[in-house]
């Protein structure tokens, strides 16, 4: 902070025609010999700290541009075997974020670990396939009617 105010000071005074001799023109001379590489290293710094800054930037459009759901999709044991039936494919990814939020609630609440209780999802919606019947989808047994019957 000093050596900013005393720069911005020495450009001002660089500016304004003090009579050589005053008291104040001496010490801005002494005090700022060597003002000009002064400048120049703070420019030098500034650039430093604005590419650093334009990096961190860049770097956070990157990750905000990934692809998180194929990333962690792929990595998930969960959504892998979930994603052997058509209707959890077929579903928007909002959806399948509830159904697979559903089953994590419901393997913490029964003991069983997530990818049994998926298991047992998949075997009702195999299961209770009827044509055009909703017992075929996730949502059935985790959040709508189905629920009492599969969480027994």
């Amino acid at each position: 902070m000093r050596r900013a105010f005393l720069l911005r000071l020495a450009q001002r005074q660089q500016d304004t025609a003090d009579t050589p001799g005053s008291r104040l023109h001496d010490w801005a001379r002494a005090a700022f010999a060597g003002i000009a590489a002064e400048q120049l290293e703070q420019q030098a710094e500034q650039t430093a700290d604005n590419l650093s800054v334009s990096n961190a930037v860049k770097s956070l459009r990157s990750i905000g541009d990934a692809q998180w759901r194929r990333l962690v999709g792929d990595a998930s044991a969960l959504v892998r075997t979930l994603e052997s039936a058509p209707a959890f494919r077929a579903e928007h990814g909002d959806t399948q974020d509830e159904t697979l939020h559903a089953i994590e609630h419901l393997a913490r609440r029964s003991g069983q670990g997530e990818s049994s209780v998926a298991r047992s999802l998949l075997d009702r919606m195999r299961n209770g396939v009827v044509a055009d019947d909703a017992s075929g989808t996730p949502g059935y047994w985790l959040l709508g009617e189905g629920r009492r019957e599969f969480e027994t």
